[in-house]
């Protein structure tokens, strides 16, 4: 194989190699909460941390604000945990007035201690508590229509459904991931408590990250194998 022509191989698979590989060192210093180009999220405050995460755990945030009456309905509004894992919105007229009744206060606490799931189920993140307690009576208040949940899920977890806890059962109230944001929500018709999870083993979780770094690598192995056998036909013509 003439000199220049050897050369010119090793400069391509050299110039294929550079871009897929920098990448790659890019994201690895990024960490996987950057890998699919994303800020990197506030680390998950865990009710139970799992193993190796205790050291560095915040406990989770509560959260609580009064839903008023205005005109004989009540106003919309959404109520948040302090620190962002949990949001619940409610539409104009989710709680019926009630004679002198001002409004209606929702409570959002993480569950302590948290519950052992069923058999076949994963939960992904904690259990969280939501009541609904008119003010200033504080007596039970019953949703009228469907409010949203939006439960932030921790990385490496990829729920499936949210589901509502009554007594040792789950039931399942389906869910939509925006994976991006790493939150599940669906729509509840009463209050109670509720957790994110998928089915599966015990200990499992449905995703262990984002894959961007092995894409990566193995996109610049695949390149330069490309490279090589261009290189290497174009050495056979060649001579």
């Amino acid at each position: 194989m003439p000199r220049h022509r050897r050369r010119s191989a090793i400069w391509l698979v050299c110039r294929a190699l550079t871009v897929p590989i920098g990448a790659a060192l890019t994201l690895a210093a990024a960490g996987p909460a950057r890998a699919d180009g994303i800020a990197t999220p506030e680390p998950y405050h865990w009710v139970s941390p799992p193993p190796g995460q205790a050291a560095g755990n915040q406990a989770p945030a509560s959260g609580s604000g009064t839903v008023a009456f205005t005109g004989g309905r009540a106003e919309p509004g959404s109520i948040f945990t302090d620190d962002g894992q949990v949001t619940f919105s409610l539409p104009q007229g989710a709680f019926a007035p009630a004679t002198g009744q001002t409004g209606v206060r929702i409570a959002i606490t993480p569950v302590r201690p948290q519950p052992a799931p069923p058999a076949g189920h994963v939960p992904d993140g904690n259990a969280y508590s939501i009541t609904a307690t008119y003010e200033p009576s504080a007596a039970p208040a019953i949703l009228l229509t469907p409010a949203l949940l939006d439960m932030r899920y921790p990385p490496g977890h990829r729920p499936e459904s949210i589901y509502r806890i009554d007594g040792s059962g789950w039931t399942s109230l389906g869910g939509s991931v925006q994976t991006l944001l790493q939150t599940i929500d669906a729509r509840i018709s009463q209050t109670g408590r509720f957790v994110a999870g998928h089915q599966g083993a015990a200990g499992t979780s449905a995703s262990s990250g984002p894959p961007g770094l092995l894409f990566v690598i193995a996109l610049a192995l695949v390149s330069a194998g490309v490279l090589l056998l261009i290189a290497g036909v174009r050495f056979r013509r060649g001579r």
